[in-house]
């Protein structure tokens, strides 16, 4: 059995995000991923199912962090902890397999380190070598086309087709994890998921059906019964940020052939994440969703966000 976890002990690394930076909460409303691997309960599992053979590690030597980077002009699914001197960076992907993926993994070290280093007030231009948090990075794939997947990515293979470069970087492929671990049962829950979704369409009863499923099957069974309606509310906010982001392109792409430009859609896109953010931080969650039913609406809105005429109702 897990031991007890002091919560108040186990809180994002203090110090490591800027208080006046902005926060996305659109996007990080969140995921499943996130809001599973983000409890520290979980968390532990995840580095066990990792390292099984450190048996000695304990639950309050895990330190949760926010990994970001300013250079990614989205947010994804993504998590980073520490557990002593290592650092460790877990991205999630889904049915679109991409090799940028080291990448992205990359600058979130690169970002992790940076805040590390003014954290701690090292001196990089010092004589004595700095010491930093080592890093193990991983992806988890969740998509079912496994085919010809590697069990790693590097930065020299994937980018610059096996030229030396100066830049190590690698990541490993997770792909089913050992069986009951939870990874496994993260990766089955996905699977089952977009099975229901395949029967039902992008439905609450997609949604009931596979919590009813995971939890028959011991796939993240505790979770799901402590969870289960942030569970729901959380998949059935995401159906709706895809219906929105689908009816605002068609919009904008009416807009971009009466009009004569190309480029439209992609402005459009970013308007709408913006308009949705200012929506999530101001508490009218309810605006946000009634938008992704209502193109007339969303449209009354971003007219209204463009004027800086929104109110904090």
């Amino acid at each position: 059995m897990d031991k007890e976890i002091d919560t108040e002990k186990n809180t994002e690394l203090a110090g490591f995000i800027d208080d006046n930076e902005p926060k996305t909460k659109w996007a990080a409303k969140a995921s499943v991923f996130t809001n599973l691997f983000s409890n520290v309960r979980y968390t532990y599992q995840l580095y066990r199912a990792l390292h099984p053979e450190d048996e000695e590690t304990t639950v309050d030597e895990i330190t949760l962090m926010t990994i970001e980077s300013h250079m990614l002009n989205q947010q994804y699914n993504d998590l980073g902890f520490m557990v002593g001197e290592r650092l460790i960076i877990l991205a999630e992907a889904q049915s679109t397999w991409s090799e940028n993926i080291v990448v992205r993994v990359l600058l979130y070290v690169v970002q992790t380190w940076y805040k590390y280093i003014k954290k701690k007030g090292l001196d990089i231009y010092a004589e004595e070598t700095i010491s930093l948090p080592v890093p193990e990075l991983y992806v988890i794939y969740t998509g079912t086309k496994k085919d010809h997947k590697p069990e790693k990515l590097t930065l020299k293979d994937s980018l610059f087709e096996g030229i030396d470069i100066s830049i190590g970087c690698e990541v490993k492929i997770l792909y089913d994890g050992a069986q009951g671990d939870i990874i496994n049962q993260y990766i089955r829950f996905c699977h089952i998921f977009n099975e229901q979704v395949k029967l039902h369409g992008r439905t609450r009863k997609a949604v009931e059906e596979t919590i009813r499923i995971c939890r028959s099957e011991a796939v993240l069974e505790e979770y799901l019964e402590m969870e289960r309606e942030e569970v729901i509310d959380m998949m059935l906010a995401l159906f709706d940020e895809e219906t929105l982001m689908k009816n605002h392109d068609a919009t904008i792409e009416r807009k971009g052939r009466k009009e004569g430009r190309k480029e439209g859609r992609k402005e459009g896109r970013k308007e709408t994440t913006d308009l949705l953010n200012y929506l999530w931080e101001n508490n009218r969650g309810k605006d946000a969703i009634k938008a992704s039913e209502d193109e007339h609406y969303l449209e009354q809105l971003l007219e209204d966000f463009r004027r800086g005429n929104l109110s904090n109702k």
